[in-house]
């Protein structure tokens, strides 16, 4: 499975961004291979829509779930139809390196 994680930087230190669109990067994790990549977000000043663009983005990456600390009415939906799913992070001091680490602990059980 292929996540995409709201990251206020492109490094594992990050944290998790408040604003799924409109974040500045996307960790782009991929729990068979382990792979960590960090994508910068060149949509998130799009003055409408950048939700949707950044899904049809994440999409072309195979992204099946995405990771943030909040999600918009409009971008729910719109992820809902693409049958992506969304985990909500409550903690705004998560760093990506730790929320990885939760992915494949529940990946392991």
């Amino acid at each position: 499975m292929i996540f995409a994680i709201s990251s206020t930087e492109n490094h594992p230190g990050g944290v998790c961004d408040n604003h799924f669109a409109r974040s500045p990067y996307f960790a782009v994790y991929d729990t068979k291979t382990g792979d960590l990549s960090f994508l910068e977000n060149n949509l998130r000043n799009m003055p409408e829509k950048a939700g949707p663009a950044v899904v049809k983005l994440l999409l072309s990456l195979n992204v099946g779930i995405v990771v943030s600390l909040e999600f918009g009415e409009k971008i729910r939906n719109v992820l809902e139809i693409n049958k992506v799913g969304m985990v909500i992070i409550e903690d705004n001091h998560k760093t990506i390196e730790s929320i990885i680490r939760t992915i494949n602990m529940q990946n392991n059980q």
